[in-house]
């Protein structure tokens, strides 16, 4: 059994989070916010939210009457929605159900197409990867990457070193032009027109500025630790994924992005992770983080603390949850909010095992850091397997709010430090990469390895073989590799298969 009870994340004492999750609105298998609490919360009901939901483009207009769940019956497979921000159309892909374009394996087509249930897809382009609409267009026109490096190895393999481009698209003219011709940026550009965001697996997230681009981008989430043995400290990047760039008039060399944790600095190294008010450390994708492009950390938003993680002596079968955390963070057309889903791990008798499950879209106030429950899953059973992915986030925003924006509230560094303490151990590595296209298990405690795609289908679940060996065979370019351990804590790596 998976369970990450053992490894309860300290409630952040160094920053006041008020959540609200008020649903009145219950439509079949999903309940909803009410009218009351949206307005509330965003000081409007012109709130509008998309997100897929088994292969369908589903949305909700809070505007409405009685709002609910409706779903764009044309467009079928769709990935990565996004609204304009108008709030009248939404962009999405179809092909290729993850990010970031690192190749061409796998084909990927943008649409356009307008927010409501009889609503047509139009194409935009293919290959088309993340499409994303540029924020200050007077026409919708939409921003999305392409990767044309189908061959390995090269001097160009990543999205942020010259793998392929960034294009743009006037939906009204047809206009296509280039914005940037040196790698497949995919978190998007910002208000301004002037950065470009992404990230990668290896080795973080990246902003550049194309109206002065630097010989090369600086890596951003580098954080500092301390060795407790030795008192030096080391700067060590930690990986990150869904990069989304600042729609903020003011502060717009900002990214938000959540990272692969610090837990296998933890098992690897000369290191108990404390920092962020939270002394164990966090786990992966527990918090979205918002960086500057200096690389200091602004701002951190921890998974609901509302959501409670079920002791393990508790544990009965029933769905308990025995893990939460962030999933698919998205930077809003307002520069004060963002959207991201909630995955829970609850464990079931029936399947003996856990299964994980995109439940719940959360609205998420940067500026103030309360939280709201947009839309929530009423069917929790073992044979459910409802996953809500990529919701997109619209907020009504006042044509002046430039005028508006506070002018501090990304300003000031969290001031962040990590800082490690014990002995040193031996060998602490789960693994090393294997000559013959697979990776060679060092840690004994490793109970097993479960591989996942991009969207989260488990596709592969071994135990280690005798001599330690696990094949990547047959798996999809970018995978996640899921290493449970004895102890029942688990540690997830992306890889890259290179065919």
């Amino acid at each position: 059994m998976k369970n990450r009870a053992t490894k309860l994340i300290h409630k952040i004492k160094a920053q006041c989070v008020v959540i609200m999750c008020i649903l009145s609105y219950a439509h079949g298998d999903y309940s909803i916010a009410s009218k009351d609490s949206v307005r509330s919360f965003f000081g409007t009901d012109h709130v509008k939210t998309v997100f897929v939901l088994d292969n369908k483009l589903c949305y909700v207009d809070f505007s409405e009457a009685t709002p609910q769940v409706r779903t764009i019956t044309a467009v079928s497979g769709p990935a990565n929605p996004v609204l304009s921000p108008q709030g009248t159309t939404v962009t999405y892909s179809t092909g290729l159900q993850s990010d970031p374009p690192t190749n061409s394996y796998s084909p990927s087509t943008a649409w356009l197409c307008s927010l409501s249930v009889a609503g047509v897809p139009q194409k935009v382009d293919s290959p088309a990867y993340v499409p994303r609409f540029v924020q200050n267009a007077t026409d919708p026109t939409v921003l999305y990457s392409t990767c044309g490096n189908v061959t390995r190895p090269s001097a160009h393999e990543y999205d942020w070193d010259g793998c392929g481009k960034v294009f743009k698209r006037n939906m009204t003219t047809g206009e296509k032009s280039v914005t940037w011709d040196k790698g497949s940026w995919f978190g998007g550009l910002s208000y301004d027109n002037k950065w470009l965001a992404t990230a990668e697996m290896y080795p973080n997230a990246f902003l550049i500025d194309i109206s002065a681009p630097s010989p090369a981008p600086a890596v951003l989430h580098t954080l500092t630790f301390t060795n407790k043995t030795s008192g030096k400290d080391t700067l060590i990047p930690v990986q990150t994924c869904n990069p989304s760039v600042s729609s903020s008039r003011i502060f717009p060399d900002a990214i938000m992005y959540f990272d692969f944790s610090v837990d296998m600095i933890c098992e690897n190294g000369n290191y108990v992770i404390h920092g962020f008010g939270q002394d164990n450390g966090w786990l992966e994708h527990t918090n979205i983080f918002i960086a500057r492009s200096n690389g200091k950390i602004v701002k951190w938003f921890p998974v609901p603390d509302e959501i409670q993680i079920v002791p393990q002596s508790q544990i009965h079968g029933n769905g308990e949850i025995t893990g939460k955390k962030w999933n698919y963070p998205e930077w809003s057309n307002h520069p004060y909010y963002a959207a991201a889903t909630v995955e829970l791990d609850r464990y079931w008798s029936a399947l003996q095992d856990t299964r994980t499950l995109n439940e719940m879209v959360y609205g998420i106030d940067l500026h103030t850091s309360q939280h709201i429950c947009l839309v929530k899953q009423n069917a929790v059973s073992s044979t459910n397997t409802q996953d809500i992915r990529w919701p997109w986030l619209w907020v009504e925003t006042p044509i002046d709010f430039g005028s508006q924006e506070d002018s501090t509230w990304l300003s000031n560094s969290v001031g962040v430090r990590l800082n490690g303490c014990g002995s040193a151990q031996p060998d602490r590595r789960l693994f090393v990469l294997d000559k013959d296209r697979g990776i060679r298990l060092v840690s004994p405690d490793v109970q097993a390895v479960r591989f996942y795609t991009m969207d989260g289908r488990c596709v592969r679940t071994v135990c280690p073989h005798p001599n330690g060996r696990v094949s990547l065979g047959g798996l999809p370019p970018a995978t996640i590799a899921r290493f449970v351990m004895l102890s029942g804590a688990s540690f997830a790596v992306r890889i890259v298969v290179i065919p």
